[in-house]
């Protein structure tokens, strides 16, 4: 190697030296960037035009009242890229400040509107509202009675929106959610036939008749398609203190459909 060769190859040498440790923090950048990106969080939005509010009718301490609904559609999309998405729906009291909400994951196929999602609601659900909580009584296939209830409070209903999205971004998400609930198992020693269907095409658990609070037990009303009806009573836990059913003679025949 000549003189001059030297002083060439001495320099370059310097400079790969100072350039080598350059690269690997690039690298080092560009890999955690990848990585931050791989890492972001679950992204949850409302999608747009799925919002839909209306009132319906509620229990106020044994008085009839009105209070908030709302629906919406949510997306969620993990941080793997993976898409799920739901339906909330949700109900505050202005008064009060109470609110509850529940929700329930789309399957593919899942073809309705948003004023259907707040009937059914109302078909199924009857809702008591005292100054310490809101409560629903809903009527089921698999579960005749089931009974939630939430002391959650918020300024406004966007309030209470925005607070329930942070559920969305759990760990694993759940494909619905209720509020603290429980079953109420009153059919245990149901008459034979109290359950029979006069329209065999659609099945339908009892529905809620009558709902009212005398001291420290709930008093359920339910009358079943058919016709035949229980009187209920529950303490304030929602376990059965007693259960009186009613058969309807017309249902007692196959087919016999009650009024």
């Amino acid at each position: 190697m000549t003189l001059a060769q030297s002083a060439f190859h001495r320099p370059t040498q310097v400079i790969f030296r100072k350039l080598k440790p350059l690269a690997i923090a690039s690298l080092s950048l560009l890999l955690l960037a990848r990585s931050n990106a791989n890492a972001q969080g679950t992204r949850v939005h409302v999608e747009k035009d799925s919002t839909y509010t209306r009132t319906l009718d509620l229990i106020r301490d044994n008085q009839k009242g009105s209070i908030k609904f709302r629906s919406f559609r949510v997306q969620v999309t993990d941080p793997a890229g993976k898409t799920r998405k739901f339906i909330a729906r949700m109900l505050y009291d202005s008064q009060t400040k109470l609110f509850y909400w529940e929700c329930f994951e789309l399957y593919d196929n899942y073809n309705t509107n948003s004023e259907s999602e707040a009937q059914t609601f109302a078909n199924v659900s009857t809702i008591y509202l005292s100054n310490d909580r809101l409560r629903i009584f809903h009527t089921t296939i698999p579960k005749p009675l089931v009974v939630s209830e939430s002391a959650d409070r918020y300024h406004t209903l966007g309030q209470a929106q925005n607070a329930l999205l942070h559920f969305f971004e759990k760990k694993p998400l759940p494909d619905y959610r209720l509020e603290k609930s429980k079953a109420v198992d009153y059919l245990r020693n149901m008459p034979k036939g109290f359950l029979m269907q006069c329209m065999t095409d659609i099945d339908m658990p009892p529905r809620i008749e009558n709902l009212k609070r005398e001291g420290k037990l709930w008093k359920v009303a339910v009358r079943a398609q058919n016709g035949n009806r229980a009187e209920i009573s529950l303490d304030e836990s929602y376990n059965v203190e007693s259960v009186n059913f009613t058969i309807n003679p017309a249902a007692v025949s196959q087919g016999g459909c009650g009024r």
